[in-house]
């Protein structure tokens, strides 16, 4: 959580700006700032018009190199990060996503990011500085600008307000999570009137090409308002509004794949032995070359779309510059070299019956019920 902590005390002021100034500052610009927390990596970001890009990198680099944090201002945010993480248990998916990565991880992942009521309350201003003196200075951090400008203007920003770049990342090394054992796991959150259901294996994503392919079998299963799932689930038997799978990979510390609805109790027992039969099938046959070029086509229209925003783009090359991954075009390619036999062999690699974590979340069961 000590991340987390770091990322709002950024904002509560430098040695040249306190917190009221640098938000006044921001917005003069036509700024919006903000930042996140992940498993990988801490973000922060500012957007501005390409006009105002050169205000916008001292502003940023006056927030992360010299923050100045005071006991009263890190108390205040204290509390914030406090209601943060009470606000977020609020969240059906986040109070799952809780549930579940504690059972089917075995290493840091099965952590909460921001944290709990006892790590967050003990946190202390000492404590966050020293995590900042070790952890943030520049020869740690990646700079990245995406604009309409030349990479030769964009790369003079960077240098001017963060100093020419060393070309090195420090990636730390963490324990690989192991593989869960099968079992049904069954919570409770009050106020809930459907069953909230997640039906997870690991991904397994031991290669660039498995990461590709999990993508287009994704597309393909439970992508949307044409995937397989939805089909069968929704618009053919009524159970559910919406059904989805994907894949989460943590870059070899761990990795999930996951089948994720919510119906009436009612509808439970027949989702759940349809999507049974329909991973029985995706695991038997090859997916056809038209479904295949469809799928294909609608992950183009969506990346596409995605890169087109400059916050996305850097989100993409943060990530790719950090582990390794591949740029815009290879990935691409890769995508395009999909097979239907490959997506046949890595649907038989990860579902078996030995690694199945399912998760059911319900409203609050009577003493009737129980009983």
């Amino acid at each position: 959580g000590i991340s987390h902590m770091l990322e709002h005390c950024f904002f509560k002021g430098t040695n040249k700006r306190n917190w009221e100034n640098l938000l006044n500052d921001i917005s003069y610009i036509g700024g919006s700032a903000n930042a996140y927390t992940s498993y990988g990596k801490v973000a922060y970001m500012i957007d501005v018009p390409v006009e105002n890009i050169d205000s916008a990198t001292e502003i940023i680099s006056d927030m992360i190199l010299n923050l100045n944090l005071s006991e009263e201002e890190f108390a205040k945010e204290r509390e914030v990060v406090m209601e943060e993480m009470i606000s977020s248990s609020d969240s059906v998916s986040q109070y799952m996503w809780e549930n579940l990565s504690d059972i089917f991880f075995d290493n840091y992942l099965a952590n909460p990011i921001i944290g709990n009521e006892e790590s967050i309350s003990s946190f202390s201003k000492e404590e966050v500085e020293r995590y900042y003196n070790q952890f943030c200075g520049t020869d740690q951090a990646v700079v990245l600008i995406s604009g309409d400008m030349k990479k030769k203007d964009a790369m003079s920003v960077m240098k001017k307000y963060f100093g020419k770049p060393n070309g090195r990342i420090k990636r730390p090394k963490f324990k690989k999570s192991g593989m869960p054992e099968s079992c049904i796991i069954e919570v409770e959150k009050p106020g809930i009137e459907h069953v909230y259901a997640k039906v997870c294996v690991p991904a397994l994503l031991d290669t660039e090409k498995e990461k590709v392919i999990s993508e287009v079998m994704n597309a393909y299963f439970g992508g949307g308002m044409n995937s397989k799932l939805f089909k069968e689930v929704r618009e053919k038997r009524g159970l559910v509004y919406s059904i989805s799978s994907h894949s989460t990979n943590f870059y070899g510390d761990g990795s999930i794949q996951s089948i994720g609805f919510s119906t009436r109790e009612a509808g439970l027992k027949d989702a759940m032995e349809i999507i049974e039969k329909e991973i029985e099938s995706l695991t038997e046959n090859e997916i056809s070359e038209y479904d295949l070029i469809r799928v294909k086509n609608q992950i183009k229209s969506s990346f596409y779309s995605f890169i087109e925003c400059s916050n996305s783009l850097c989100s993409y090359e943060l990530s790719r510059v950090i582990n390794r991954g591949q740029s815009v075009s290879e990935h691409l390619a890769m995508m395009e070299s999909v097979t239907g036999k490959d997506i046949l062999e890595y649907a038989k690699k990860i579902y078996n019956k030995e690694n199945v974590v399912v998760l059911l979340c319900r409203g609050e069961v009577s003493n009737d019920e129980n009983e």
